[in-house]
């Protein structure tokens, strides 16, 4: 369900697949870690500070939490690009009225609807098939993308490493590559990773609970 060659192979069961992790993703809210990590943007930037949030997660939480400076390295749930022009843009759920009257479920792929093409996400520029804006198995990340997260972790003061199990290449040696340089670097995590002993510190919990409790001592502080 996640790669170029399953797309191509049978785009309607993709297409079926995001269809329903975008109708789960509808059903959920950003956590206090969320929020906490928007708060935090919101007040480094009144002091004239730069934050960026670089996330592996497509869910979009983040987003809806209030955080303005995010790179989404592997994409985003809530945009789609074509397969055919290269275009992307946001898209609104459901996407299309084929998808929209199938009543998916997570058991969906036992009984696959088979949409044709022409049911299918169309792009307005092209009409080429739409897919998500996701990076699949087998493709590379946006190189810009990529090379701002480690440039601007060269140059930071401080560095959050949240929920990750840092054993996503090349992901998970920015903040290691950081580490090295002297950055002090916080791992927050209910379990410690083949990256932990490289970092300064590793607060072990979740982070919904810990990164407000960051940002409450920043704000006293």
């Amino acid at each position: 369900m996640a790669s170029p060659n399953a797309f191509r192979a049978n785009p309607s069961l993709v297409w079926e697949f995001y269809h329903y992790r975008r109708s789960v993703v509808e059903t959920v809210k950003p956590n206090p870690g969320h929020f906490a990590l928007a708060k935090m943007e919101e007040n480094l930037i009144r002091q004239n500070k730069k934050f960026l949030l670089v996330t592996q997660n497509v869910d979009g939480l983040h987003r809806i939490a209030g955080s303005k400076n995010i790179i989404e390295i592997h994409g985003s749930l809530h945009r789609v690009k074509c397969s055919k022009c290269g275009k992307a843009d946001c898209w609104n759920h459901p996407i299309c009225d084929a998808l929209d009257k199938l009543n998916i479920s997570a058991d969906f792929a036992a009984k696959p609807a088979n949409l044709s093409i022409d049911q299918l996400p169309q792009c307005h520029s092209c009409s080429g098939l739409l897919r998500p804006d996701i990076v699949w198995f087998g493709e590379s990340l946006d190189a810009h993308n990529l090379e701002t997260a480690f440039e601007e972790s060269k140059n930071a003061d401080l560095i959050l490493v949240i929920g990750t199990s840092s054993q996503v290449y090349p992901v998970a040696m920015i903040a290691p590559d950081a580490a090295d340089l002297g950055i002090p670097v916080i791992e927050i995590n209910l379990d410690t990773t083949p990256k932990t002993d490289r970092f300064m510190y590793h607060f072990h919990g979740k982070s919904g609970e810990i990164i407000p409790l960051i940002v409450n001592q920043m704000e006293s502080d």
